[in-house]
């Protein structure tokens, strides 16, 4: 079924409802960054148990991802993105309540499991009801919603704070997740029939299902593309405040204003993108951006020894390419196959362990040269494309075969 295409109805609202549960994770993870320090003095721990808060929710987003696919194939999608909802509006309710930092961080894990049905679910949700012709469109709609929540999910977050402590922000999570979980009950179709679904959830045969994928080339490789495209967006946010600010002086202004700059380029790439699907297809569009992307690295790494301005400029370069690159991609692997739940899980844990690795890297070669932040994203920009090149390969073979 393709809403867009049937008129129905519940196509009006349905982008909007999955990029807003989409953007859980992003709201919860960085609404209440600015609360640390007086989360830390009311839960009674130190920094670093603050900071496991993060580490928390980052494995229950994990954990979620990989549940979610396998679920929703045997139980519908809506079922599960309600389920999913109701998890987090709990969680987040219950958050506020909490006094000690080991219930706190219990209570943050489900709300990350919950929030994972958001990123998993809604790439599900539209590969079962869009074509291909569509796929990477509403991919770019929902990329652009979900790189816009960590920049505005700080500035609400402080002015919550201001308004009625850190405490409030789950209360305002809670009211996010009860509209959210009323527009899926109200707006989204399942998009999965029973006639559709798996049979009986047995954990051998969904096992088999990620093992299929791991050693399918054509989803294999464009997951692992988007991976890598992901871990130049996690090599920016990990290195960026570090080199700016440490290496070259920029104050925090300055940082701030080179960041936004950073994630709008994000953004109008995701924005352009669904302009030029008009005219090109997405694998050329992935082609171009990501050769693009190789060289505003190489141009990066040149640029520390020379010039902080012109460093910031390609900056600004590379992560627009960020843009044109997400949807095109993920859109590619999720085309890839017929398990669309359990591939997208499968590309969520792809997307968030190349990040990790990413993170890791800058963090490891950080400490040791400043072009360390550089040197990673340029080195997963060309993995990036020539990932991207065997998946061309693949096809054309493929095409030559039919």
């Amino acid at each position: 079924m393709d809403c867009r295409l049937s008129g129905d109805p519940a196509s009006k609202g349905l982008i909007p409802v999955l990029a807003l549960v989409g953007s859980f994770g992003p709201l919860a993870m960085d609404m209440y960054l600015s609360a640390l320090p007086a989360l830390r003095h009311d839960l009674h721990t130190d920094a670093a148990g603050a900071g496991s808060t993060l580490s928390v929710f980052l494995l229950g987003m994990a954990i979620g991802q990989l549940l979610y696919g396998p679920l929703s194939d045997r139980f519908g999608r809506k079922t599960m993105l309600l389920t999913g909802a109701t998890l987090y509006m709990v969680a987040s309710l219950l958050c506020l309540l909490s006094h000690d930092l080991i219930s706190f961080n219990a209570l943050r894990l489900v709300q990350a499991m919950g929030a994972a049905s958001g990123l998993t679910l809604s790439r599900a949700m539209v590969r079962d009801l869009f074509d291909e012709r569509h796929l990477a469109d509403l991919f770019s709609i929902l990329s652009v919603v979900s790189l816009a929540a960590p920049l505005i999910a700080p500035i609400f977050g402080t002015g919550i704070i201001l308004i009625g402590g850190w405490r409030l922000i789950f209360a305002v999570l809670a009211a996010l997740g009860l509209v959210c979980l009323t527009a899926i009950a109200l707006v989204l179709p399942e998009s999965l029939p029973p006639e559709r679904r798996t049979g009986r959830l047995r954990l051998g045969a969904t096992l088999a299902g990620f093992g299929g994928l791991v050693i399918h080339p054509r989803f294999l490789t464009a997951a692992l593309a988007t991976g890598c495209v992901s871990g130049i967006l996690f090599a920016n946010v990990t290195g960026s405040a570090l080199l700016l600010m440490e290496r070259f002086g920029f104050g925090r202004m300055g940082f701030t204003i080179i960041f936004t700059l950073a994630m709008i380029g994000m953004m109008g790439g995701g924005q352009a993108n669904r302009r030029l699907l008009l005219r090109y297809s997405g694998r050329v569009i992935m082609r171009t951006a990501g050769t693009i992307a190789i060289l505003a690295g190489l141009a990066m790494i040149a640029a520390t020894a020379i010039n902080p301005y012109l460093l910031c400029t390609v900056l600004v370069v590379m992560t627009t390419c960020v843009g044109f690159m997400l949807p095109n991609g993920a859109a590619s692997a999720m085309m890839a196959t017929d398990r669309i739940g359990i591939a997208s899980s499968l590309l969520g844990v792809i997307q968030f362990g190349s990040g990790s690795l990413s993170s890791a890297l800058v963090t490891f070669a950080g400490a040791r040269t400043a072009e360390g932040m550089a040197l990673v994203m340029c080195g997963f920009a060309i993995a990036a494309r020539g990932l991207w090149a065997m998946r061309e390969r693949l096809d054309d073979r493929q095409a030559m075969a039919v």
